[in-house]
């Protein structure tokens, strides 16, 4: 015998057998095979039915007397805005919850275990204290240092980690004795001195030799009295910058080339070629010329100057030498920074001279 296969499906007929019907196997399997369907229908209706969740039965709020949403919120919100619910209260009472008072403070039983709410009258009462926390008026070691009846405070030492030096300082502190008397005070100029044994305005006992001797003693880079060590320079006979200006062995000072109208002029300042053609120069600038040209057919008539002037020529002038009653002038026919061209009327030696910057 093998199964029927079932399907989900409300079968409309079932087959009956009536008595002295002949039954045959269709006839027998079809009546089964109905009842095989509307078994599987039934089944997966009730499973579908118990897995729905969107209210198959159209039940309403108000047949079963729920809250609607709109109306649970409402009740939260007035819940939410009430001041004193579940039993609040401003009191300092057992078991009930805090409700601040109308300045929003907030009251609390006095406290008993080490765990318990502070209140103010428990912390006024240790600000309010005269020897809290082991304080103590005498010099006793770990202990807070407390003052005595009279103000004072009692300590072995006094300790500073404080070190830089001040130039505001106008007191030293010190104490009369070890005794009834050894208050830490201001000291006044007159006390140090008392104490020192120096006299008001007094003076060194060496003399001005002695001193200078002793000075010299401790002349060094280091001392801070480095004689050869002035206004933060020091000496050098080569003319470097920043230094003192020393002389030389010979006597003779050294300095770079001025630049302006109060600086030291030196000797590169006043170059010169002193010679029958020559020239020399000043530190302003200013260059004067000089020289002898010789005349004929074959020289030509160009000079050149010895140097040419970095600027401009002031004026150049000459004459014929050796010639009695000559009244030859030099003549030019053109000037430059590097010489002239001469426009004489007769051959022979002139003497010229020029200036020029």
């Amino acid at each position: 015998m093998s199964s029927l296969t079932e399907q989900s499906a409300w079968t409309t007929l079932v087959n009956k057998v009536e008595n002295g019907e002949q039954i045959d196997q269709d006839l027998l399997n079809a009546a089964a095979q109905a009842l095989a369907n509307r078994t599987l229908w039934l089944k997966n209706l009730i499973e579908g039915h118990a897995d729905n969740e969107s209210n198959p039965h159209k039940v309403t709020t108000s047949q079963i007397g729920a809250e609607t949403p709109t109306g649970a919120q409402a009740k939260v919100n007035t819940h939410e805005n009430k001041t004193s619910t579940h039993g609040a209260t401003s009191s300092a009472t057992a078991s009930r919850i805090i409700l601040r008072d109308s300045a929003g403070r907030a009251k609390v039983a006095a406290p008993a275990a080490s765990d318990d709410i502070a209140r103010k009258d428990t912390v006024d009462s240790h600000a309010s204290a005269t020897s809290a926390h082991g304080a103590t008026s005498a010099e006793s070691a770990s202990r807070i240092a407390m003052r005595d009846s009279s103000g004072d405070i009692h300590a072995r030492l006094f300790r500073s980690s404080y070190s830089l030096a001040t130039t505001a300082c106008n007191f030293l502190m010190g104490q009369v004795d070890q005794d009834s008397n050894n208050f830490i005070r201001p000291m006044t100029p007159a006390l140090v001195r008392s104490l020192l044994n120096v006299e008001n305005g007094a003076t060194a006992d060496q003399s001005a030799s002695e001193i200078l001797a002793l000075l010299k003693t401790v002349d060094s880079d280091t001392s801070g009295l480095n004689a050869s060590y002035l206004r933060g320079r020091y000496p050098s006979a080569s003319a470097d910058a920043g230094t003192i200006a020393e002389r030389d062995s010979y006597g003779r000072l050294e300095a770079n080339s001025g630049v302006s109208g109060n600086d030291v002029a030196v000797m590169s300042q006043f170059g010169s070629y002193l010679n029958n053609s020559g020239y020399q120069k000043l530190p302003s600038g200013l260059i004067i010329q000089w020289g002898v040209f010789a005349w004929s057919s074959s020289s030509g008539n160009s000079v050149t100057f010895p140097v040419t002037y970095p600027n401009e020529l002031f004026i150049l002038f000459g004459n014929r030498v050796l010639v009695a009653n000559d009244q030859n002038s030099l003549g030019t026919t053109s000037m430059s920074l590097s010489g002239f061209t001469m426009d004489a009327v007769a051959y022979g030696t002139y003497h010229w001279i020029s200036i020029g910057r």
